[in-house]
């Protein structure tokens, strides 16, 4: 058996971060892995795979992304990072979680929307997550991001 995977989406530098360290934590704990997802739209499904539709994915982002692997690195855990093209958020991220198959998955809660608009994305996205077998922590300033977090780590402390 393969060692458990942790996904990780970024999304605000800080608050992806804050989740790296603990997913790091984890994943060190349980001898298992990283992997950073930087999701970048596409205005139109033909242009999938194209390599030009890279365009916003910001040079911020790129660091980000390059931050988080040093930061894995300094853990002792293995890392991988990069991008993924996308139409819609939510298909993406059910997409993610049937190609790696990871245990735990951190994804930046929502913010747009009416209240009630979110929590029903939310408890759809948990409910998509559970049945393929992967733990869902939102991450980020959301009003659900109170989700059970692996291991019983707290987000906020680094262990090193």
């Amino acid at each position: 058996m393969s060692a458990p995977l942790i996904l990780i989406i970024a999304g605000e530098p800080k608050s992806t971060v804050t989740a790296l360290h603990g997913a790091c934590a984890a994943a060190r704990a349980q001898n298992g892995r990283i992997s950073i997802a930087q999701l970048v739209p596409v205005g139109n499904p033909v242009l999938l795979g194209d390599p030009h539709a890279y365009w916003s994915l910001t040079s911020e982002q790129q660091r980000c992304l390059d931050d988080c692997v040093e930061v894995a690195e300094d853990y002792g855990v293995p890392a991988m990072a990069y991008a993924m093209q996308m139409v819609e958020y939510r298909a993406a991220l059910i997409e993610l979680v049937e190609m790696l198959r990871p245990q735990t998955a951190y994804v930046p809660a929502p913010k747009r929307g009416p209240g009630w608009w979110r929590r029903w994305g939310q408890a759809r996205l948990e409910a998509a997550f559970a049945r393929r077998g992967c733990a869902l922590v939102w991450t980020g300033a959301g009003e659900r991001g109170r989700a059970a977090q692996p291991a019983g780590l707290p987000l906020s402390e680094p262990v090193v």
